[in-house]
């Protein structure tokens, strides 16, 4: 039965996409179809209401109808005129390769998940009185946006070749990377009849950053240095020697002895003492993308929650940001080479780029003894907690991310009221009562559990961190 099923869903597919491609080129509007029938049957009506021996009547009703034949014709000429004969000059621009289209995506963007797009199209004519639409066409043609006109500046009329820029606000679905393979450019007329539509390459990709988000303020302090050359004000506790542990001796405190590694190998082993550091002088910021428990593939943890994850890590860093910390930042995906435009962009790219894997785990990629800030979620592994409370240094800190809080709840009538009534404000929260119900979320929430016991129980510092909503 599953072999005969699929076959079908493809076919299904396959006439799904070759139908949106008919209504794509298809040069007629909906309005002009509705005025036809329209029309045609206010021609039947007005037969019916002649007389059948001549007069006057018949003569002003057919002379009436002439006249509005006679005016409304020549305004559906101007109209399919005004809307070919741009696009006949777009096609060939196209076909001479003079077509120049250029898609940007600045630093500052709004909040929330619309990426505001700057795009610029050299040279191409806009209707007479008439209206120019835009459509992207996304990874390898299976998404696309919605039709779309540009936000365009003052006196940017767009007329006598001039080139047509604006902003879009687009409202895409997730933080990641997006290559555009192509756009569909839409010229109609000024009552929308006629819709002439030309496919144009693009090839050119961008990223959504994570939003701004509020969290509580986290006050940690720099541990390492790259070179000591410039000495800082304050100074810095860091390691004490270059092996973290050493074995207990008569003069050492016996409040440093580490009874986990007693309970294990029967050694009386203490850690290093600390000293000051007067050039220690940056956080190294170290992110976590590890799925132990192997659930990278379903649906909400691939979307809601692996954005959540990302946005929380981004305000987490930003916050230490704004304290005017310097921070190394080191992340568990392979970021590929490119121009930035500063480090910040560089992050930026690097969290957006980042997915669930199953390859790098924190404790074999990350330098614990080097690191001030290790950022787990719900689906790392709980025995690397007590790896980094081994091996970690003194001043290390794990900010933990529990995904359950990525979709939220309310109980009582609240609950019931957001079941039934209440619009979501999210379309990606619609997944929320298949969610709630899934096999996946309870073996997440066991780990996540898991996780938060092995904190309570090592020596090592952490904060649970979550989002204000």
């Amino acid at each position: 039965m599953p072999a005969m099923k699929a076959p079908f869903i493809v076919q299904l597919r396959d006439l799904q996409s070759r139908f949106r491609n008919f209504v794509t080129f298809f040069p007629f509007q909906g309005y002009f179809l509705a005025f036809i029938i329209c029309s045609i049957l206010g021609q039947l009506w007005l037969q019916r209401q002649l007389l059948s021996e001549p007069s006057a009547f018949n003569d002003i009703l057919l002379a009436l109808n002439k006249l509005v034949v006679w005016v409304v014709m020549p305004l559906l000429l101007l109209g399919f005129i005004s809307v070919i004969i741009p696009y006949i000059i777009l096609w060939f621009t196209y076909r001479k390769r003079k077509l120049q289209v250029s898609l940007q995506s600045p630093a500052a963007q709004p909040s929330g998940l619309k990426q505001e797009l700057w795009l610029s199209i050299t040279p191409l004519l806009q209707p007479l009185l008439g209206h120019l639409y835009f459509k992207m066409v996304y990874d390898k043609g299976k998404c696309r946006s919605p039709k779309f006109s540009l936000v365009r500046k003052e006196n940017a009329i767009g007329y006598a070749g001039k080139k047509q820029e604006g902003w879009y606000r687009w409202p895409l679905p997730g933080i990641r990377e997006y290559e555009i393979d192509s756009m569909v450019i839409y010229m109609e007329d000024f009552f929308h009849f006629f819709k002439l539509a030309l496919p144009v390459r693009v090839n050119q990709s961008f990223f959504t950053r994570p939003p701004a988000r509020n969290i509580d303020p986290v006050t940690l302090q720099p541990t390492q240095t790259e070179q000591e050359v410039f000495r800082i004000k304050d100074w810095r506790k860091v390691q004490g020697e270059w092996m973290h542990y050493k074995n207990f001796e008569s003069n050492d405190d016996v409040r440093r002895i580490v009874w986990k590694i007693y309970a294990r190998n029967k050694e009386l082993v203490v850690r290093t003492p600390e000293i000051l550091n007067p050039f220690a002088s940056h956080i190294s910021f170290n992110l976590s993308f590890y799925d132990h428990i192997d659930l990278a593939e379903n649906p909400t943890l691939k979307g809601v929650c692996l954005d959540f994850y990302k946005s929380a890590c981004y305000a987490l860093y930003k916050n230490l940001q704004q304290q005017g910390m310097q921070i190394r930042f080191h992340a568990d995906c392979d970021i590929p080479p490119r121009s930035y435009e500063n480090e910040q962009q560089r992050i930026e790219f690097a969290i957006a780029l980042s997915k669930w894997q199953n390859i790098k785990r924190p404790s074999e990629w990350m330098n614990s003894k080097d690191a001030t800030v290790i950022c787990l979620s719900s689906l790392d592994n709980p025995n690397d907690v007590d790896y980094f409370a081994e091996n970690g240094s003194k001043g290390l800190t794990i900010a933990f991310f529990p995904l359950s809080k990525a979709i939220q709840t309310p109980g009582g009538w609240k609950g019931l009221e957001w079941l039934w009534i209440e619009k979501e404000k999210e379309p990606a929260l619609r997944t929320n009562p298949v969610w709630f119900l899934s096999s996946a979320r309870r073996t997440m929430l066991d780990n996540e559990k898991r996780i938060i016991h092995q904190l309570k129980q090592s020596e090592i510092r952490y904060i649970i961190m979550g989002l204000d909503t």
